[in-house]
């Protein structure tokens, strides 16, 4: 499903995978849905029982590159529990 970065984890997270330019998201179980970015997994985002994105487990923080660090506020900001680049990755 072709999404934009505001709705790609929801999207994934309803349909089971979802698509956003370079960002791919992938629903692995009942809970989590991963985000890929040029083929790097770089964080998952957990959902409780009522279907709310309420963590974000950093993974690999990727190039570093100017798509990674907006992108990740903008994916994050859409599933409702805003959180950027620096803040997980530490840098």
């Amino acid at each position: 499903m072709a999404s934009n970065q505001k709705t790609v984890v929801d999207d994934a997270y309803r349909q089971g995978t979802a698509t956003a330019s370079t960002w791919t998201c992938n629903k692995s179980d009942y809970d989590t849905v991963s985000v890929v970015h040029h083929n790097t997994h770089m964080i998952d985002i957990i959902f409780d029982a009522h279907f709310n994105a309420v963590k974000v487990v950093p993974i690999n923080a990727g190039w570093g590159s100017t798509t990674d660090r907006c992108g990740i506020r903008k994916i994050t900001d859409g599933a409702g529990i805003s959180t950027g680049y620096r803040e997980l990755f530490n840098c």
